[in-house]
């Protein structure tokens, strides 16, 4: 669910630039952890459904950060720009309270055997992250994760060409 904010600049009585700006998240929104069948790692079939909402809210904002560069008026888009920042940072706090939630409510011990048949660091990076939860940990399971990502796509895409 997005709150959407209409970012305004009076010129006179009801005059605006009508420039819609689009907050990601809404404050204390948390992504709740869902009891899945089949006895995978919780975790990461929660984080795969918390990857795809923070991708789609990333490219919401591109596609924002490019309308604002269309506004012609120079003082208009610095407002804009300045007003975007703001709810890109608060994005990026909601989402990593987001994923705080998500760890605390899926890690069980039995996962880190199951983190560590993904690789030994998803392991160290989601036991450090449910013992510490804190804005580092928190990071760097996230930057663990992405990698993880990128080197299944990059092994696809060779598959492919092979």
């Amino acid at each position: 669910m997005a709150i959407r904010t209409v970012v305004t600049r009076g010129y006179g009585a009801g005059a605006t630039i009508g420039l819609v700006v689009t907050r990601g998240y809404i404050a204390g929104e948390a992504i709740a952890a869902v009891n899945r069948p089949g006895g995978g790692f919780a975790f990461m079939m929660e984080f795969e459904d918390f990857r795809e909402k923070r991708d789609k809210d990333k490219e919401e904002r591109e596609k924002i950060q490019a309308e604002i560069q269309a506004i012609q008026d120079e003082t208009d888009r610095e407002i804009a720009q300045f007003l975007q920042k703001d709810i890109a940072l608060e994005a990026r706090e909601q989402e990593l309270k987001d994923l705080e939630v998500l760890v605390s409510t899926t890690f069980r011990n039995e996962d880190i055997a199951k983190a560590k048949a993904i690789s030994e660091g998803v392991a160290k990076a989601f036991v450090r992250a449910a013992v510490q939860s804190n804005r580092s940990s928190i990071e760097a399971l996230e930057r663990e994760l992405d990698q993880i990502r990128e080197d299944e796509e990059f092994m696809l895409i060779a598959m492919m060409v092979l």
